[in-house]
């Protein structure tokens, strides 16, 4: 088991972070609610039809996609929201392709992360913390499972999450896993252009400290901060949490 709460701590405590990850840890839970504060109830609506359909095939979605998807009343909204979706970096929309390729958590291209819960099929997310964050569309008290690689080395992560009624994650995982390490991207003070620096990952997961910093000196124009895999996984909590109240004020 990974000690998420291991001093019975309030929601998004961040005092149990160095202050310099507390520091970051606030950088990130304040962009995401940047992101989802002013989206109208339409918006949203196309919002989880997006996550629903990435989810459901993990392969690009494109307007008419989108549109079969959702309910006829619902297709004006569907295209009005859409530019607004972009605009907020909520949705990478590839213009060739007439597609979207990515739309946090979800993404149709394959990555080092993929979650999977009962009765869906497995479904790749952006992330690490990406992984916690896919809970917003499969609800509470739902075991998740989370298959993660090292970024260096490619060996496997495997654990369950669930998001439980006191808006907790529960996590299971084989000892080992405290091993690991989680390291995380500063967040820019201006977001690249979408479909931009795609090839630096807002997080990575390593297995070993060793993995953690041969990566660090292959790649020192990257900023960021290690934690551990428990306070990741709390800071992916923190995370959850936020965006579900920023979504639902």
């Amino acid at each position: 088991m990974i000690p998420v709460h291991p001093n019975s701590e309030s929601h998004c405590n961040l005092e149990r972070f160095t202050p310099e990850q507390a520091q970051q840890a606030r950088a990130i839970l304040e962009y995401a609610v940047r992101r989802f504060e002013h989206l109208t109830a339409p918006d949203r609506v196309a919002l989880t039809n997006i996550w629903t359909l990435l989810a459901r095939a993990s392969a690009p979605v494109s307007l008419t996609g989108m549109l079969s998807g959702a309910k006829q009343r619902y297709d004006h909204h569907m295209q009005s929201a859409l530019p607004r979706l972009i605009n907020t970096g909520l949705v990478w929309y590839d213009e060739e392709l007439k597609s979207v390729l990515q739309c946090p958590p979800f993404s149709a291209l394959t990555t080092r992360h993929q979650v999977k819960a009962f009765g869906w099929n497995p479904a790749y997310v952006c992330t690490f913390l990406d992984g916690p964050l896919s809970l917003l569309l499969y609800g509470p008290n739902v075991w998740l499972q989370i298959n993660s690689k090292c970024q260096r080395s490619g060996d496997e992560l495997q654990m369950r999450i669930r998001w439980n009624n006191e808006n907790e994650l529960e996590v299971e995982a084989p000892d080992t896993a405290e091993g690991w390490y989680v390291w995380v991207r500063d967040v820019p003070e201006t977001p690249p252009p979408h479909g931009q620096d795609t090839n630096a990952p807002r997080t990575a997961l390593f297995h070993t400290r060793t993995d953690l910093e041969t990566n660090r000196h292959y790649h020192p124009e990257q900023t960021g901060l290690a934690y551990s895999l428990a306070d990741a996984v709390y800071l992916g909590e923190c995370l959850l949490n936020t965006c579900k109240a920023a979504l639902t004020q």
